[in-house]
């Protein structure tokens, strides 16, 4: 329950458009990553936008954090658990 509830506040931290929170203008993804194929620079610069993003869940820690790339698709790698992104 733990895991499955830090997964779906990670996905719903990715889905969320930076500035689209008036409270909270800082939370969520570029409107560029969001819904786009990306190159693999941007894959890259997507890489680095999660993990920063990922510091509003304070239930992990950059050690539980690893992400990598296969293709086009973006596999989040969090305590164990794949969260493949797309």
């Amino acid at each position: 329950m733990y895991l499955l509830s830090i997964e779906e506040n990670i996905k719903k931290l990715l889905t969320i458009q930076k500035g689209s929170i008036p409270l909270k203008p800082n939370l969520g993804l570029k409107r560029d990553y969001i819904d786009k194929k990306l190159s693999k620079a941007e894959l890259l610069d997507l890489k680095d936008e999660i993990l920063k993003l990922l510091t509003n869940e304070p239930r992990i820690t950059d050690t539980d954090i690893t992400i990598t790339t296969k293709d086009d698709v973006i596999i989040l790698h969090v305590k164990n658990t794949e969260i493949i992104l797309n």
